[in-house]
C-alpha cells in the first residue's frame, strides 16, 4: 500500500506502539510529515534521532495544534484473533482478582481558587 492518506500525522505519547506506527507510516509515504509529543526528555532524543518524526514537542497540545484541523480522527483498528487469544490467555494466567477501593482526594479550597480583589487601603498590583 503505497500514496499520501494525511497531510500530517499526530502521536500524542510515541512510545512502541507508535513508534512502530511511526515506521510504517513512513515507510510507506503515507503521511506527509509526523508530529510526535513525548513526556521524556529521553523519548524526544531518541525519535528525533531515529528521524520518526518531523517534529517533536513535550506539549500534547502543541502536538495536537500542529495536526491538521478538524480532522481529530481516531480509527479502531479490530485486534487479530490470534492476538485476542493470545491476550485472554495471557490474562487467564497472570490476572489477579482485588477488591477496588477509591482513594480519597483532599477537597480543594475555593477561596484559594478565586480573585483577590486590593483592599481599599492598598495600592493595585
Amino acid at each position: 500500500m503505497s500514496g499520501l492518506h494525511f497531510e500530517r500525522v499526530a502521536f500524542i505519547g510515541i512510545g512502541h506502539i507508535g513508534s512502530s506506527l511511526a515506521r510504517v507510516i513512513l515507510r510507506d509515504k503515507l503521511a506527509g510529515s509526523i508530529i510526535a509529543a513525548a513526556r521524556r526528555h529521553e523519548t524526544r532524543d531518541t525519535v528525533m534521532r531515529l528521524k520518526l518524526a518531523n517534529a517533536v514537542t513535550a506539549d500534547p497540545a502543541e502536538g495536537e495544534s500542529l495536526s491538521e484541523p478538524a480532522t481529530d480522527l481516531v480509527e479502531q483498528v479490530p485486534m487479530p484473533e490470534a492476538i485476542q487469544q493470545l491476550v485472554a490467555a495471557f490474562i487467564a494466567e497472570h490476572h489477579v482478582e482485588r477488591t477496588f477501593t477509591k482513594r480519597k482526594r483532599d477537597r480543594a479550597d475555593p477561596e484559594a481558587l478565586g480573585r483577590r480583589t486590593p483592599h481599599r487601603d492598598e495600592e493595585p498590583q
